[in-house]
């Protein structure tokens, strides 16, 4: 059963849309903590048409600590790029559907999932327009994932709707305190997430874990050096 509603309500003005089954589909986000054009699906396919993996094999570290708490089922990973958190869920025995805006991103993850012997879903989407099916995903991961201030707020309202009584989200993205440093992130303070901000967002979740932090990535090229991140992990109870 497809994890989207029947019918779309957006539509790509420059290239129509692109027909997945029934699912009607469109480019999107990427996981864009470093892009300066987070609607700009040329932008993140010339990243990753690099040889390597611009944010490395290894999954996200809080992601797959919060991740290895829950029972593996169904999984949502929006702005997956190159697929290092959606191989390391899939091996844990998650039914993964990423979606990200690139095309070489898919195809990435793609490969790395044909290696290691496992399945996951990845549609190339427009992750704000996307009609997510109500209470269908027993955990979402955003990695990285910051959006336009415009956007962000209604669009995680829609992730909170997806999500199943009991499901879980776990997030992690740069704070604001990371401007001016070089680990990676938007140089747009308004990309940057606020604490604060993000708990207003996910209000009707249970917030379990909430924090602003310093860390030192070591995620690829991409993500590497000290960095001041912001942590969420929460569970939606009705």
């Amino acid at each position: 059963m497809s994890c989207f509603k029947n019918t779309f309500l957006s539509k790509n003005p420059n290239e129509g849309w692109i027909k997945s089954g029934d699912l009607k589909i469109m480019e999107g986000m990427a996981e864009n903590g470093d892009s300066e054009k987070p609607t700009d699906a040329s932008f993140w396919d010339e990243k990753f048409k690099r040889e390597d993996l611009l944010y490395g094999k290894k999954p996200n570290q809080y992601f797959a600590q919060k991740l290895a708490e829950l029972t593996p089922s169904k999984l949502l990973l929006p702005g997956e790029g190159e697929g290092r958190n959606a191989l390391f869920a899939a091996k844990a025995g998650w039914e993964v559907i990423a979606l990200d805006q690139s095309t070489e991103g898919r195809k990435k993850a793609l490969a790395m999932a044909e290696a290691h012997n496992v399945s996951l879903e990845y549609y190339v989407v427009d992750i704000t327009a996307a009609e997510l099916k109500d209470d269908y995903f027993d955990a979402i991961g955003l990695v990285y994932v910051h959006l336009p201030k415009y956007l962000r707020r209604a669009w995680h309202r829609k992730l909170i709707n997806s999500l199943k009584p009991g499901g879980h989200l776990i997030l992690e993205g740069f704070s604001k305190s990371q401007l001016g440093k070089t680990s990676g992130g938007s140089k747009d303070l308004s990309m940057l997430f606020d604490l604060q901000e993000l708990k207003e967002d996910f209000k009707s979740l249970e917030i379990m874990e909430a924090s602003e932090t310093i860390v030192n990535l070591d995620e690829g090229s991409g993500h590497s050096g000290e960095a001041s991140v912001v942590r969420i992990f929460a569970r939606k109870n009705t």
